[in-house]
């Protein structure tokens, strides 16, 4: 079908949807050009946003539920929306402002058979000529990371809170080389210089420690890659191999290394392998995650009982306070259940470091790539502002699922709903969601405790608690727990 500026997008045919879809589920594209579209949305120009927040979560919902692209859900509704249904040439528009640019050359340059847009001339959007990228470019774009941060983490104690290794890590390696080693299990970032100052371990003793890999010691998986246990001397580790397509998310983790972390209720990795493969060492937390012990996932583990909860909701507060609080503060940008892990005592840890950002002045951040996990993301972010708070919004939501024992898409009849919005629109009394695994609540902890989580995910971050103010409020419950 030919295609002018004035086709409406919902008249394109299935194969040009389809590959419409395609550049707007690339890193959730579709977020970005959902909210820069204006409610009044022929002016671009226009103050008020057409989409909410809630907005967003009912297409993330509709899409779990009946398994369709966001994207798709998302072009449906906008396309047949308005007496003046939105155009090819308005798409292309707004494609240019959110800086979408490769949906954008794609509207542009095979559906109007026009000239590609004329991207900015400096900075991430730049257009790049293959022959522009040489060796020496990749190898200072990575070790940009090392450059951030004049703090390390070195020569760590014995007593250091994430555990004490014997000198199966490597003193010293020669970072400068390459190795050639071809594995199945050896993902290589061929360009990356490790800081002298980092833990290393090498590739074959991560191997004999997972017995090379096997898949009985597979203990988790996900976008990222998958997680191993492995054991070396008295050391439970998990070794965390990263794909390929997620170099940033393992440098982000790696970053961490370079910050001087040391919390009890923090996670970050203890060691890096030194032979370029993409894989990070932690201490292994053999109680798993928050949320797989709320849904009871495991047999041989009981229920976590109400007073264990608040404890557990102190723990994740005390290590986002510190993040926070740290001379360059670090917002986590991840927060959610199944990022808490729990050692053998149940102490909570914060973990899974790959969307940090290091906060370096007292204004807000902004960025044009939204990542995260959708269900637990603050309302701001989806507009691409980056403050603490955004941190604190998701502890709310855990906050939620300690007390009800639900998971954050609560399924009720068929239909899927985000628990947030199901307490705050359905439920008259909370104290009827109590999880009774949890065994008999105090109710007036028990409220309290919902009303810290309501103060925690208000809608507008400049009414939201900080870490600090949400600490206090815990600290004050756990005396009462205690007592």
């Amino acid at each position: 079908m030919d295609v002018t500026p004035n086709t409406e997008i919902r008249k394109l045919n299935c194969g040009q949807t389809c590959k419409l879809v395609q550049f707007l589920d690339m890193n959730e594209n579709w977020r970005k050009l959902m909210s820069e579209i204006r409610l009044d949305f022929f002016n671009l120009n226009d103050e008020k946003p057409k989409y909410s927040f809630n907005d967003m979560c009912i297409i993330y919902h509709t899409s779990i539920q009946h398994s369709r692209s966001c994207s798709e859900i998302f072009l449906e509704e906008w396309g047949t929306s308005g007496r003046k249904r939105p155009t090819v040439k308005l798409l292309l528009e707004y494609l240019e402002k959110a800086q979408i640019w490769s949906a954008a050359d794609y509207v542009a340059t095979s559906l109007l058979r026009e000239p590609a847009p004329e991207r900015p001339k400096y900075g991430p959007p730049r257009k790049i000529s293959v022959s522009e990228i040489t060796d020496s470019d990749a190898n200072d774009h990575i070790n940009q990371l090392y450059e951030e941060t004049t703090t390390t983490r070195c020569n760590m104690k014995s007593n250091d809170i994430n555990g004490n290794f014997s000198k199966d890590f490597s003193d010293s390696v020669d970072s400068d080389s390459y190795t050639k080693e071809k594995d199945s299990n050896s993902i290589k970032l061929r360009h990356i210089k490790i800081n002298d100052n980092i833990r290393k371990i090498s590739y074959e003793k991560l191997k004999e420690a997972t017995n090379n890999f096997d898949e009985n010691n597979k203990v988790g998986s996900g976008g990222f890659g998958a997680v191993y246990y492995g054991k070396i001397d008295s050391n439970d580790l998990a070794i965390k191999v990263f794909n390929k397509l997620t170099t940033e998310h393992f440098e982000h983790e790696l970053q961490i290394l370079s910050h001087d972390i040391n919390h009890i209720n923090l996670l970050p990795p203890l060691a890096v392998c030194d032979n370029y493969s993409l894989c990070l060492v932690y201490k292994f937390m053999p109680n798993g995650s928050l949320e797989d012990r709320l849904a009871c996932k495991s047999n041989n583990q009981l229920p976590l009982k109400w007073q264990k909860r608040i404890l557990i909701s102190y723990d994740i507060i005390k290590g986002l306070h510190y993040l926070h609080t740290m001379p360059l503060p670090i917002i986590h940008r991840d927060i959610k259940s199944s990022n808490i892990l729990l050692d053998s005592d149940d102490t909570a840890k914060v973990g899974d470091f790959g969307l940090i950002r290091v906060k370096r002045s007292t204004n807000i951040s902004f960025t044009s790539t939204i990542q995260g996990t959708t269900e637990y993301m603050s309302p701001e972010y989806m507009y691409g502002d980056i403050t603490p708070k955004m941190d604190v919004f998701s502890f709310g939501l855990i906050l939620l699922e300690l007390l009800t024992g639900l998971p954050i898409i609560y399924e009720i009849d068929g239909n899927r709903h985000h628990l947030m919005h199901y307490v705050s629109n359905e439920i008259e009394n909370i104290q009827q969601l109590f999880d009774i695994k949890a065994g008999q609540w105090n109710k007036e902890i028990g409220n309290e405790l919902y009303e810290l989580a309501k103060r925690c995910y208000e809608y507008y971050h400049i009414q939201r608690l900080n870490s600090h103010e949400a600490l206090c409020k815990l600290e004050t419950l756990r005396k009462k727990v205690i007592l």
